[in-house]
Formats: C-alpha cells, structure tokens, sequence
C-alpha cells in the first residue's frame, strides 16, 4: 500500500444467532509498530537470556555468589533502565520514517537555541566537575594525610557532593552558571 509494508487480517463475520459466516473482513495494517513490538521482544528476550546466563556463571564459579548476584543485578538494571533507553534514543534520532536520515540533527545543529543550551550544558558540566574533583582531592587530602580538628564535621561535609545535582540544576534554571 503506497510503497508501505502492511500485514493483512481476515476476520469472518458471523451471525451470532445461527454461527452462519456471512462474509470476510480483510483488514490492511501498518507494519511498522508490529516490527517494533517484534524487534522490542527480541531485545528484552535476549537481554533475559543474557542475565540468565550471568547468574548461572555466577552461581557457578563465584566465591561469594551474594555479591556476584547483585552485581548482575545492578548492571541490568543500568542495561535496562539507562543503556536501554539512550541507544533507542539515539536510534530514533537517526531514523525519519523509517530510513536512515540525519535531518534531526542537522536541525539541532542549525538552531542557536539548540546550541545556546548545549553550549551551556557542557559548561555548566566543565564546571561542576572541575570543582567537584578539586573539593573531593582537598578534602581526601586533609582527611587522609592530616590530623585536623573537627575531622567527623568535614567527613560529614564530604557527602555534599551526592546532594549537590540539585543544587547544580536550581543554579542552572536561575542562569547563575550561563552568565559567567
């Protein structure tokens, strides 16, 4: 149908009273979503079959199978909640109807809007990781290798790093960052 892939389905059409078959539907469908769901299917059945196979080798040649588990757990758990996702992110974006086509990104590209957000992503990145290693060397350094007073406060203050990603995102959206 117009150059597309369809599948078809034949479907009687009974009388309910006598179960007498008056005719047949033929219905034409898109083939794209089926091939998508098919495809989706075949991902999630390999990735189970993968898993599996991890903890049948864990069990199997493992010290401590406990920690063996929850390490195949955690990396399917990224597998599925972030590889996942980002690699069908990614093919959707090279994909236009169906084909191969780089037209979204060239549009991204072309946009300064696009690029003025990028441009400020990636620095408000640099800075946030820069600063980041220098605060987490000095105070590892000073935990490590001194005898400084108040050690349990600065060790409590070293945990700051795993509650600033929201701080970094509310100095982001008040363009503290993009105004330097």
């Amino acid at each position: 149908m117009g150059g597309r892939r369809c599948f078809l389905l034949f479907a009687p059409a009974v009388e309910p009273r006598t179960r007498e078959i008056l005719g047949v539907g033929v219905f034409a469908f898109d083939a794209a979503p089926r091939e998508e769901f098919f495809r989706l299917i075949y991902i999630l059945g390999g990735g189970a079959f993968v898993l599996f196979a991890v903890i049948l080798l864990v069990g199997r040649f493992s010290r401590d199978p406990l920690v063996g588990y929850a390490i195949a757990f955690l990396f399917a758990g990224t597998g599925v909640f972030v590889a996942y996702p980002l690699f069908e992110a990614l093919r959707l974006s090279l994909t236009s109807q169906g084909e191969f086509s780089l037209e979204i990104w060239r549009s991204v590209f072309q946009s300064s809007q696009y690029l003025s957000a990028l441009w400020g992503s990636i620095r408000l990145g640099a800075w946030t990781a820069t600063l980041s290693t220098v605060l987490g060397f000095l105070f590892a350094f000073v935990l490590g290798r001194t005898n400084v007073r108040g050690k349990k406060f600065f060790t409590a203050m070293a945990t700051l790093p795993v509650i600033s990603p929201p701080f970094s995102l509310a100095f982001a959206k008040a363009a503290m960052v993009t105004s330097l």
